[in-house]
């Protein structure tokens, strides 16, 4: 399922349909989110909770200003992971995390390509 326009509506209601901003919003996200990705992975293997769960914390409001409810939940999971130290199945869930991160990732690319 394409979830462009999803995440462009909500974009284009929080920005109030300045597209510069929503632009810039879109490559922010996409420009840190290697980096990013890479954090969490570098936090798993070293089991540091405090930098797994700043950056969950991050990507876990920025899916909700996207609308991305899965990236949400998958982002709370990762915060779990940190808070209740418990980093069993934590190799899956970062891969689950990852898997929508580049879903969104890819639809924020078709939007910055298409609509702004």
């Amino acid at each position: 399922m394409d979830k462009s326009s999803q995440y462009f509506d909500n974009l284009d209601n929080i920005f109030n349909g300045d597209k510069v901003l929503i632009f810039t919003a879109c490559q922010s996200f996409i420009k840190h989110s290697q980096k990013y990705m890479w954090l969490i992975t570098e936090a798993q293997k070293q089991k540091n909770g405090d930098d797994l769960k700043r950056i969950a914390h991050s990507f876990k409001y920025s899916f909700l200003m996207f609308g991305e409810n899965d990236g949400h939940e998958a982002a709370s999971e990762l915060e779990r992971i940190a808070i209740e130290d418990n980093w069993e199945n934590s190799a899956e869930k970062i891969e689950k995390f990852s898997n929508i991160l580049k879903y969104t990732v890819d639809t924020l690319q078709h939007i910055t390509n298409s609509r702004v």
